[in-house]
């Protein structure tokens, strides 16, 4: 069991690749945050505001409501990986001095 747990993070495979053209997958906003920690958060609470808590879904618009979440780019460039994560540091292509954070899961290739 600790042998397959500890085997677990190294058998993750990035997604992307830095320098690759990303975009959001449909939604009322794209799936991306300022910090690691706002990311973090963001995740559990869309998750669990789709499962029915209200709260969360409460949770969800104050981060887009304080611009730590939830933005409207569509297209990005992703400039570093996080395997362990699943996550991506991406830059809209339209302002590549803007930075984000993203769950891998939460865009496709667009190039």
């Amino acid at each position: 069991m600790l042998l397959a747990l500890s085997a677990a993070p190294t058998s993750a495979q990035a997604p992307f690749q830095t320098g690759q053209t990303v975009a959001a997958e449909p939604g009322e906003a794209d799936a991306a945050c300022l910090t690691q920690a706002a990311l973090d958060r963001y995740n559990s609470a869309r998750e669990m505001c789709g499962s029915g808590e209200p709260d969360e879904c409460q949770v969800v618009r104050e981060l887009e409501a304080r611009g730590s979440c939830g933005f409207h780019y569509g297209r990005y460039v992703v400039t570093s990986t996080d395997p362990q994560l699943g996550w991506i540091q991406i830059s809209p292509t339209s302002d590549p001095t803007l930075v984000f954070w993203a769950d891998a899961r939460d865009f496709r290739s667009s190039d």
